[in-house]
């Protein structure tokens, strides 16, 4: 393993949970020896990737983290064009919204669009477990049959030793439910007073996201209602398919353009 691969293995351990590590706790978490943990951080706070906080020994994600972040955010075509119509559908049914991509075998958030004057945690930027999450199970389900197959393999043999077989039946169980309707849902585990219905979001042939939609379960109580919602949802995945599709045409169109213009300047 380089330096490089050492370094974002380092990054990778902070999170919205641990916002902060010290040096042994890098050596531990990654299995680096404690001189090449020193060196690596070291290098990572010139650089301002990390930063150490003041009057301890511990460390936590420096400037540059939050530059990459903002980057990607402002850039990134799904979260620009799904901000705008997610937002709509939030405030029109009372729901929050999470948009999540696959980080390995995680779900990260790169929206979350909590409920109008609910108390909800944010969770952009936060990692939940692909099989243990119906973001990560509705997405596992659109994927190829190989890499379906490939990560299913991956989950058992990482991720069965700490969540145990339930996680894999969940797996199915969600699998079983989207080949009938089209969408998953279930009663959230830990609030019963929740909802939440999921979709996969797929963009010409590539399925980019998955998309959850949670609501105040006695406002979708009846099939009719909750049937209602997977539609709302529906309509907003097409309008942001559309919208992605517009804007890439837009700049496949623009390109050769803006590439002579650059040549003059």
């Amino acid at each position: 393993m380089d330096s490089l691969q050492r370094g974002l293995q380092l990054l990778r351990l902070f999170d919205l949970t641990t916002t902060s590590l010290s040096i042994a706790q890098v050596a531990l978490r990654t299995g680096l020896p404690r001189p090449t943990a020193v060196r690596l951080v070291n290098t990572l706070v010139a650089e301002r990737f990390i930063t150490a906080i003041e009057g301890t020994d511990l460390y936590r994600p420096g400037f540059a983290c939050h530059q990459l972040g903002n980057a990607f955010l402002q850039n990134e075509a799904l979260v620009r064009a799904a901000s705008p119509v997610l937002g709509a559908l939030a405030e029109r049914t009372g729901s929050s919204v999470c948009v999540g991509v696959r980080e390995r075998l995680d779900m990260l958030f790169v929206l979350h669009l909590p409920r109008l004057g609910a108390n909800d945690r944010p969770l952009q930027g936060a990692t939940v477990p692909m099989a243990a999450s119906l973001l990560g199970r509705v997405w596992l389900w659109a994927q190829p049959p190989h890499l379906q197959a490939d990560l299913i393999q991956q989950i058992r043999r990482e991720v069965e030793p700490q969540y145990g077989r339930v996680a894999i039946s969940a797996v199915y169980r969600a699998f079983h439910d989207l080949e009938i309707c089209g969408y998953c849902a279930e009663v959230n585990e830990s609030s019963a007073n929740d909802f939440t219905i999921a979709m996969p979001l797929q963009v010409r042939d590539t399925v980019n996201a998955a998309v959850s939609c949670t609501a105040t379960l006695s406002d979708f109580n009846t099939p009719a209602a909750q049937s209602n919602l997977a539609n709302q949802l529906t309509d907003a995945l097409e309008a942001i398919k559309k919208d992605i599709v517009r804007v890439d045409t837009t700049a496949a169109a623009n390109a050769p353009a803006m590439e002579r213009q650059a040549l003059f300047q």
